[in-house]
């Protein structure tokens, strides 16, 4: 897509990350900001703990994508949503290889110093 529009491969987003140690409770939205004005594209992952089993995660992700050109809406969002679904895939493994990584610490901080 940006070949199309004479920019570079490159799509930037801003990402917030709110955590609550409390409810044990970590949310993180994301938005594009690269070609924002054709196209809107909105990410949330909830992770919380599961309420029928604390010992594990509970995980959410929501996605939303809006394109305003007439004509190509359509082709540019289902473009975009199956982007947006490859990539959920990627970020579920690194979220389990990350929150492994912080089992095994916990479980043996000697290895880690």
């Amino acid at each position: 897509m940006c070949e199309l529009f004479g920019r570079s491969p490159r799509v930037y987003f801003v990402e917030e990350a709110e955590i609550d140690p409390k409810t044990q409770t970590m949310i993180l939205r994301a938005r594009n900001i690269t070609f924002d004005s054709i196209i809107t594209m909105k990410e949330k992952c909830t992770y919380v703990p599961d309420r029928n089993n604390p010992n594990q995660t509970y995980f959410e992700h929501l996605g939303e994508v809006k394109a305003t050109p007439f004509g190509v809406a359509k082709q540019m969002e289902e473009f975009c949503i199956k982007t947006f679904t490859k990539n959920a895939a990627k970020g579920r493994d690194i979220m389990e290889q990350v929150i492994a990584k912080v089992q095994e610490e916990k479980r043996n901080p000697e290895a880690t110093q």
